[in-house]
């Protein structure tokens, strides 16, 4: 359901609305340049106009959904305008999905502001004021079962414990209630490795003047321990701002978070299978806030989820990777991938077929004609293969490709040797593709086709392309001399290379 105190009439639609992006404002530079996005964040938090502030928060947040900063700037900005309805659809659309202490505190503020501030009902009727601290109560408890086993989460325990001092007391009755629900609260929080952990402590001993029973000691070392290895790790990496261009393995910020993930996908806390996949799920959205544009993150993801035995979050973690990378053919091959392992082939080959008229590439055609014929059979391969040839992205891979699938697969010399010639037209200097070439007739043992396309290819390549052939040659005439071959055409080949690369001849 949705989070205490959230009551708004018009919030859930607001967030239905926002959901599905209605508004937005056009970009000023180019959408794959993320100079634009920086220049309207900034522009969001600097602009005084509420519908044209909201319009660029929009935009900005559709392209970019786990920039947290820039979520709670746009809560703090449509608070300040009153638009509390928005506020509202904010929270609804982010609290769980985000997974943010500093959304989750803000969205405590609020409801503390709405339902116990001076402009509230409880300020104006004391006799409200229980049920609105009972209407708060719930929203600090529904946040830390959401939240609050998150490192950053010891503001949330100690703003709880806070709330709770405040309650005013007519009576020692009162007063003994309060102190009990106080010491309670700290011993709850001090078994949780929080950031604040260490302030807690304080605070607890306080309370307990030191008499601390043996066994929550023991709970807070063993929190105390976690909350350290925690701290080592996770010094130095930032996240919820704008996230930065991928760079590859070379940003020590992947490194560092892999850690950080083995770490929690360890169960330092001991905790069931269910708090642990919590934990894991919050690190992966916190690395991926500041890794957002890195390929091998969102498929590390997936793999978990699926590795947990959840396809249907591995598929949402896939489809949200297309949103972060729409044009990264590595996530489009994965979410094609997990829909065939589903048996969902039609849902797969759109992917693939999008793919063919967006982005055609070799690899592409490659990995389709792979998955038809897994699939299909050899004629929907087939047919791959034929567009492909009227691609201008195809290449000799893609016909390289497409013959071995007809020898391995379809178990088909004749046709395999057919698009091997095919290729040799098209591509008749391409020198790794012959070599592949050869490399077919060589598993046929077909020696004199062989030493024809040997003759063939050197005939009409450049002298300066041709020494990897003309090195095989050799290398195959002296292995047709040992198997009782002339040697006299080893020595053939062997002049003929000393004329054409004299330079060569002391190494021959």
């Amino acid at each position: 359901g949705a989070p205490p105190g959230l009551d708004e009439a018009e919030g859930d639609g607001f967030a239905r609305e926002g959901a599905a992006g209605k508004e937005g404002v056009p970009l000023k530079g180019r959408p794959e340049d993320l100079r634009t996005w920086r220049a309207l964040a900034e522009g969001a938090v600097k602009e005084s106009n509420p519908r044209q502030a909201r319009k660029m928060f929009e935009t900005l947040l559709r392209r970019l959904p786990l920039a947290e900063r820039y979520w709670l700037q746009y809560c703090k900005a449509e608070f300040k305008a009153k638009n509390y309805a928005r506020v509202e659809g904010i929270l609804k659309r982010t609290l769980r999905t985000l997974e943010s202490v500093n959304l989750w505190m803000f969205y405590l503020t609020y409801v503390m502001d709405r339902k116990l501030g001076e402009a509230s009902e409880a300020a104006k009727n004391p006799g409200m004021e229980k049920v609105a601290r009972k209407e708060v109560e719930e929203a600090f408890e529904y946040a830390l079962k959401h939240i609050g086993f998150s490192f950053e989460a010891g503001t949330i325990w100690i703003e709880y414990i806070k709330f709770i001092e405040s309650q005013k007391c007519d009576s020692q009755y009162d007063l003994g209630n309060r102190a009990l629900a106080v010491r309670t609260a700290y011993a709850r929080a001090v078994k949780v490795p929080v950031l604040n952990l260490e302030d807690l402590w304080k605070g607890f001993e306080e309370k307990e003047r030191g008499n601390v029973s043996p066994e929550v000691q023991q709970e807070y070392m063993k929190a105390k321990a976690v909350y350290l290895e925690r701290k080592s790790l996770l010094q130095g990496l930032s996240y919820g701002e704008l996230p930065e261009p991928s760079s590859g393995s070379r940003n020590p910020a992947l490194a560092k978070w892999k850690a950080v993930l083995e770490y929690e996908k360890s169960n330092p806390e001991r905790v069931g299978d269910s708090a642990l996949k919590k934990r894991v799920r919050h690190i992966y959205t916190k690395a991926l806030s500041s890794l957002f544009f890195y390929p091998e993150m969102w498929y590390d993801f997936a793999q978990y989820e699926m590795h947990s035995n959840d396809p249907i979050s591995s598929n949402s973690v896939l489809e949200r990777s297309l949103l972060a990378l729409p044009d990264s053919l590595m996530m489009h091959f994965a979410v094609a991938d997990s829909l065939e392992q589903q048996g969902r082939l039609d849902k797969a080959r759109e992917v693939y077929s999008k793919l063919e008229k967006k982005h055609p590439c070799p690899l592409l055609f490659i990995q389709f004609q792979h998955f038809e014929r897994r699939v299909d059979g050899i004629a929907a391969a087939r047919a791959v293969f034929r567009r492909a040839r009227q691609s201008a992205a195809c290449d000799s891979t893609v016909f390289a490709t497409a013959a071995n699938i007809e020898f391995h697969n379809n178990k088909d010399p004749r046709v395999a040797r057919n698009v091997f010639e095919l290729g040799l037209k098209r591509f008749p200097r391409d020198v790794g593709f012959i070599v592949q070439y050869m490399r077919f007739l060589e598993h046929l043992n077909e020696d004199t086709d062989l030493i024809t396309l040997y003759e063939r290819v050197l005939a009409q390549l450049d002298p300066r392309d041709a020494f990897p052939i003309w090195e095989r040659y050799r290398e195959f005439a002296a292995r047709f001399v040992s198997d009782g071959g002339s040697i006299k055409s080893l020595a053939s080949i062997e002049k003929r290379m000393e004329e054409v690369y004299p330079e060569h001849n002391a190494t021959m």
